[in-house]
């Protein structure tokens, strides 16, 4: 039986809305939220943990529950900041990212959203723990912030 692992982190991830991004109405399309939420975590894993390109595709953590609250609409040309918290552990086998889009200077709130991930192996099979060397990657960031 794997020892009990949490790990609580915060990062935060700039982005900018592609003219793409925005619908006729302009203002960003709700699907669009998704997209920058996903493209905060593939930065996570690739800055905070160092994963390769090849690891990220290897890991298998498919979402288990998501949700999105729209409280402004985000525009095209400005910049704005995800501030993301992870959460692992907790006694089970899942990894949570709790978003909140701000503007820049952090004072204005755009989006509250979630997603939820679980660990399977490469058959799709629900993993009852979290895979060891995730484990080790998670333990020395936490070394690394305890450091900084």
């Amino acid at each position: 039986m794997q020892e009990e692992f949490k790990l609580n982190t915060t990062f935060k991830y700039k982005f900018r809305p592609r003219f793409s991004d925005i619908d006729r109405y302009g203002i960003a399309h709700h699907s669009r939220y998704f997209y920058w939420f996903e493209e905060a975590r593939f930065y996570w894993l690739n800055k905070a943990l160092k994963l390769s390109i090849e690891e990220q595709l290897e890991l298998y953590a498919p979402i288990s529950n998501l949700s999105a609250e729209y409280k402004k609409p985000i525009v095209f040309e400005q910049d704005y900041i995800i501030l993301c918290h992870v959460t692992v552990g907790d006694f089970k086998p899942t990894i949570k990212f709790d978003y909140k889009i701000m503007d820049i200077s952090e004072d204005t709130l755009f989006s509250l959203g979630y997603t939820e991930h679980v660990f399977t192996n490469s058959k799709g099979e629900l993993l009852f723990e979290i895979p060891e060397y995730l484990i080790e990657y998670f333990k020395s960031l936490i070394i690394k912030e305890s450091r900084d």
